[in-house]
């Protein structure tokens, strides 16, 4: 039985191929940071928030990589502190954590054993892609520019490597909620990420992908209604202006409900009732532990995905997100999500 269990794993593992020492290193930080601060656990809000987020993403990023069973763990373990909120203690978090930190042990054992685990420093390069660079520095008299571009094909990672996982997953997860996969329009503008910054634009995406999918994006009934295609579509766009790196993120869906945001805002007092600018109502999104889901499930509804996209952008990352905001329908806001990242996140 446990050959069986771990031999599922490790088809989980090939099938990622050259993602899955991204995925579980990313997935390492986010426990080994999170035991760190379940050790150091004193009560603090902060600590409470940051925890949170850590498990948060650590579902999320599991759970498009069919790591189910981490999955399950960080679920239960949300649950855990939404009921033991008032109680929440050093010793309760650390024994409820144990079975994340085991699950996750599981996943990282099966690919030590099938090498995929190796250095940091290490990078994974398809031999196609360095055959094609060889050939196209043989014999040819390039700047130092261009050499730079050349080999920052092979040490970087385009957008879609960011998202790589998440787009091949997204149709598992949207058939859990009756949705058809989305499709994917990526404009990378020939930028490549620096391996360094890679889990944590990963982390950020896996969020914004997952609220797409959940919040963004309609049933297929809906959708044929209003006169677009039972297929949702993920529209994802960079741009460079010095000394920025900008990346807009959108989905077509119906847009953010703006009577559900206010209505959440004002039962956490984070609003006004007489406020009435769409574009402040909007920017609710961003709070903390708010959500217009009144069901906890799997892909959302705890409050944290935005709260966390913001935390890495701007705290771990050094940059910044607002939203562009577009028409409005009704009760309805479209928008794009901008966010802006230092330069030194690219080569």
């Amino acid at each position: 039985m446990k050959n069986q269990e771990e031999m599922k794993k490790m088809t989980k593992i090939m099938d990622l191929g050259n993602q899955a020492s991204i995925v579980l290193y990313g997935l390492k930080d986010l426990v080994e940071d999170s035991v760190d601060r379940i050790n150091q656990f004193a009560g603090q809000v902060e600590s409470v928030t940051a925890l949170s987020r850590n498990v948060h993403t650590i579902k999320g990023n599991a759970r498009s990589a069919s790591f189910n069973t981490i999955s399950d763990a960080a679920h239960d373990f949300e649950s855990l502190m939404d009921e033991q909120k008032s109680n929440l203690s050093s010793s309760l978090l650390t024994e409820s954590f144990e079975s994340i930190t085991h699950e996750f042990e599981k996943h990282w054992d099966a690919a030590k054993k099938l090498g995929k685990i190796g250095g940091r420093n290490v990078i994974e390069v398809e031999i196609s892609k360095i055959d094609q660079i060889i050939s196209e520095l043989k014999g040819q008299n390039f700047s130092r520019l261009h050499v730079q571009i050349l080999l920052a094909q092979i040490a970087g990672y385009p957008i879609e490597g960011v998202v790589a996982d998440l787009r091949a997953k997204s149709g598992e997860l949207s058939q859990r909620i009756g949705k058809p996969q989305p499709d994917f329009d990526i404009d990378s503008g020939s930028v490549f990420f620096r391996a360094k910054y890679l889990n944590l634009l990963k982390d950020a995406f896996g969020h914004l992908v997952r609220n797409s999918l959940d919040h963004g994006v309609e049933m297929p009934d809906q959708r044929l209604k209003a006169g677009k295609p039972s297929q949702g579509k993920i529209t994802i766009k960079i741009e460079v202006s010095a000394p920025w790196v900008y990346i807009v993120y959108k989905d077509d869906g119906q847009g953010i409900d703006l009577e559900k945001v206010k209505a959440r805002g004002i039962e956490k007092n984070l609003i006004d009732r007489d406020v009435s600018d769409p574009r402040t109502i909007a920017d609710l999104i961003f709070a903390k532990n708010l959500s217009t889901k009144n069901e906890v499930t799997l892909l959302s509804g705890r409050g944290i995905g935005m709260d966390a996209v913001q935390a890495i952008i701007k705290n771990d990352l050094g940059g910044d997100i607002y939203l562009d905001h577009h028409e409005r329908n009704g009760k309805f806001l479209r928008f794009s999500i901008r966010l802006k990242l230092p330069l030194e996140t690219i080569y």
